[in-house]
């Protein structure tokens, strides 16, 4: 019985592996005017500039992960300077934030805040950062909150806090591309959830998949399949979509043709355009986020144009 069970596991790591090959390679982008949609970028990050806060750090609660697509867009961003007072590398959402109460301080903490300083990280090339980074999260049992008393009674520590095996990887080949060790366990299929096509949780995951393909100059038929469902399940995210197109045909035509539908040109988005300061984490198809609230009267920083565009462009490889 035992034998057959190992002969079964077998067989289907065999299976698995078979499209674990990294053979979708990114394309250059094809189909628009890429001069278009620099000017537009590059309109988005002067506009932002004026309302920026000294260490270029985006309004909003996912400050470490929108102000780093906000760097890896040609943003202003001191990505470095978000961390507890005397420890350089315990991040936190945003600089000098720090709460006093210990029931706040679980929403200060969260894994997108390492996922984001990750693209900060390949934009930068920083091999000697990120070396202190995994020194800093041997050092807390892979723990990027410090400890469970940061946990949340709605969110669990784990979800929350302790780095996951996929992201785990991701860190390791990271330091290997950037020249530093190699990882023995980079093999490890990466476990993709095939449930998980939209919200925050799917947004998380593209981001992922989409360092790992430039970092690896392609990626796997699995992931392949989940940038595919993401796109035909959220088909007005733009970023579900570009990021899709840029590891099958490079055809840019539908992103852009979302870009320009979704943000005003001449101006930062505001609440009469959207309700979500920030779209892709969002469904498309839940009542609220993506319709206009102009009662709100906010104004936004156009991160999730500037990420879109750039991908668009395809210059962040």
């Amino acid at each position: 019985m035992k034998f057959f069970l190992v002969q079964i596991l077998a067989v289907l790591v065999l299976i698995s592996c078979s499209k674990l090959d990294r053979d979708n390679e990114p394309q250059d982008p094809v189909g628009v005017d890429l001069q278009t949609v620099k000017n537009f970028r590059q309109n988005y990050i002067d506009l932002e500039e004026k309302i920026s806060s000294p260490s270029g750090f985006v309004h909003g609660g996912d400050g470490m992960l929108f102000s780093c697509l906000k760097f890896v867009s040609g943003g202003r961003v001191d990505w470095k300077s978000s961390h507890k007072t005397g420890d350089e590398f315990w991040m936190i959402r945003k600089p000098n934030y720090e709460p006093d109460e210990l029931s706040e301080r679980w929403s200060w903490y969260s894994k997108d805040m390492l996922t984001g300083e990750l693209f900060c990280i390949w934009k930068s090339q920083d091999l000697s950062w990120l070396q202190k980074r995994i020194q800093w999260l041997e050092d807390h049992d892979w723990d990027i909150c410090g400890g469970r008393e940061y946990a949340d009674p709605y969110i669990t520590w784990k979800s929350r806090c302790k780095i996951s095996a996929n992201l785990k990887d991701t860190i390791f080949e990271m330091r290997k591309r950037l020249g530093g060790k190699g990882h023995t366990a980079t093999w490890i299929p990466q476990i993709w959830n095939p449930l998980d096509h939209e919200d925050f949780t799917a947004h998380l995951t593209v981001l992922s998949i989409y360092l790992r393909g430039i970092m690896m100059n392609g990626i796997n038929d699995n992931q392949l399949d989940y940038l595919k469902k993401t796109a035909e399940s959220q088909d007005r995210n733009g970023l579900f979509v570009a990021f899709y197109k840029t590891f099958t045909d490079g055809n840019m035509e539908e992103p852009y043709r979302l870009l320009f539908e979704i943000f005003p040109r001449d101006r930062l988005p505001t609440s009469q355009d959207k309700c979500s300061e920030y779209l892709w984490q969002r469904d498309q198809n839940k009542d609220g986020d993506w319709k206009p609230c102009p009662s709100e009267n906010k104004n936004y920083d156009g991160v999730d144009a500037m990420i879109l565009a750039t991908i668009i462009i395809g210059d962040f490889r």
